[in-house]
């Protein structure tokens, strides 16, 4: 801990290291935009591995919907793919897996991380406005020094 040597108030010395929620998350939302992104291209290069049958937004998500879901194995009696595609399926999956669990760690970690420091800098908010009290602003309960006990 250093000591400040000159006079200013705590609070604005400090306010830098007080973090926003935006800092807090930020990784968490950029793994989320990179499992969004991967999802949209996977689903696009599904469709365009898989023969197209449907229209390209609706194939997108229905394939999407098929392959990470229970219904995959009626997915694939359905539009009876080939080994390559089998291949590209199973390493969609996997990948996607992955990606799916950074991103819950990330933004659970991201979470939790900010209920910390907002509970920690309020009380470190807290405890700079009772560290900047002057003598002229008396805390509730306080007691005050001998010398100004005046007799009537």
């Amino acid at each position: 801990m250093t000591t400040i040597g000159f006079g200013g108030n705590k609070l604005e010395l400090y306010e830098d290291e007080s973090k926003t929620i935006l800092h807090t998350v930020q990784s968490a939302f950029a793994i989320l935009l990179i499992l969004l992104l991967y999802i949209l291209l996977g689903a696009l290069m599904l469709h365009i591995i898989v023969r197209p049958t449907d229209r390209l937004v609706t194939a997108v998500f229905i394939n999407f919907f098929y392959v990470t879901t229970t219904s995959s194995p009626r997915w694939v009696y359905v539009n009876n793919p080939n080994v390559w595609q089998l291949s590209f399926l199973c390493a969609n999956l996997f990948v996607g897996c992955i990606l799916v669990c950074a991103t819950n760690v990330n933004m659970g970690s991201a979470l939790l991380r900010y209920v910390h420091d907002m509970f920690s800098v309020s009380s470190t908010h807290k405890q700079l406005q009772l560290e900047n009290l002057t003598p002229s602003q008396p805390q509730m309960g306080a007691v005050r020094p001998h010398w100004s006990n005046e007799r009537k």
